[in-house]
């Protein structure tokens, strides 16, 4: 088992890319806190981990809310004793013109993807400094390094994902924690629309694809991986990934 007795926090937990993740970081070993906006995404996760033999706990929690978030940790803390893994995931996508697209929902995207992102990765940070080992994995997108119409603020905000990366696994590094981004192109869960979908066909990544390239940033064996936005866009179309 690659995860053999770690902690791990994955955020956005519920569905899609984080269920996939929690759920291969539990057939790992890893001892899971599963948190999600949503208790019965939560639940539902936690229960389904719990019922395949795994270890996991669940937290309702808003990212860009700083007492969510540290209760999250605090949470993991209090069950498991240390934590050694952070996946931020929490993530939302809004489309729409600039000339009519409304400030507060661009906002919102700012805050959960980029606030969030931050926030978590400030609350965990100090437990891994002091046990001088520690993964951060952020789940950006290939729209942190290109831009698509009528997604500014998703395109901003996966931008400054992958910026923060960089800079957070600069300052990390002297203690033996790794920070790197994950960059998909299109990923079959909940944001995608059927009509994307029929128009992807077979290029469409799905969620434990993603998962298993997070397991590998998360192990051992990616120890001298630090610092960097991996793409992962299978045969998906320029047009069509996000």
């Amino acid at each position: 088992m690659k995860l053999k007795n770690k902690v791990a926090i994955v955020t956005g937990g519920g569905r899609g890319i984080g269920r996939a993740i929690a759920h291969l970081y539990a057939r790992e070993g890893a001892k899971l806190m599963v948190s999600a906006r949503t208790s019965n995404q939560v639940e539902q996760t936690t229960r389904s981990i719990i019922e395949s033999g795994g270890q996991a706990i669940g937290v309702a929690a808003d990212v860009t809310v700083e007492d969510d978030v540290q209760k999250m940790v605090n949470a993991t803390l209090h069950e498991f004793g240390r934590v050694d893994i952070l996946v931020n995931n929490a993530g939302i996508l809004e489309s729409g013109p600039i000339v009519a697209i409304d400030s507060q929902l661009w906002r919102r995207v700012i805050e959960v993807n980029l606030i969030g992102t931050f926030l978590c990765s400030k609350a965990v940070a100090p437990h891994l400094i002091e046990q001088q080992w520690g993964r951060i994995i952020n789940i950006a997108s290939r729209s942190g390094k290109i831009g698509h119409p009528f997604l500014t603020a998703y395109c901003a905000s996966k931008h400054g994902v992958v910026g923060f990366t960089k800079s957070l696994a600069e300052e990390l590094a002297p203690c033996r924690i790794t920070v790197n981004a994950i960059c998909p192109g299109l990923v079959e869960t909940g944001m995608v629309t059927e009509t994307v979908k029929e128009q992807a066909g077979d290029a469409i990544i799905q969620p434990h694809e993603i998962a298993e390239l997070a397991l590998y940033l998360a192990s051992e064996e990616a120890g001298a991986v630090n610092g960097e936005a991996i793409n992962i866009f299978g045969s998906a179309k320029l047009h069509l990934g996000f």
